[in-house]
């Protein structure tokens, strides 16, 4: 019986771990399509989207456009940010 309620247990604990970051990523790929449609309808006067190709073309520079921004973002930083790097160094 006790064998039982260990394997309830552990399956439970394993899909849960395995659930909520699932979740977490349908969650982030639902937000990051929203974003991207915004981006792609600004771009879509530079791509001519009357073929797939165009289509596709577009959907992955407006993904390439998101992730430079959070790059290159991220990378330089905020003025406080520069400020704390520079004093830890």
């Amino acid at each position: 019986m006790e064998n039982r309620v260990n394997f309830i247990k552990a399956t439970f604990i394993g899909g849960i771990f395995f659930l909520i970051p699932l979740g977490i990523i349908v969650v982030m790929v639902g937000k990051l399509t929203g974003v991207m449609k915004i981006v792609a309808s600004k771009l879509t006067p530079f791509i001519p989207v009357e073929t797939p190709h165009g289509a596709i073309l577009l959907n992955l520079l407006a993904l390439t456009v998101i992730l430079g921004l959070c790059f290159f973002g991220r990378a330089g930083g905020t003025k406080s940010n520069r400020k704390e790097a520079e004093h830890q160094a």
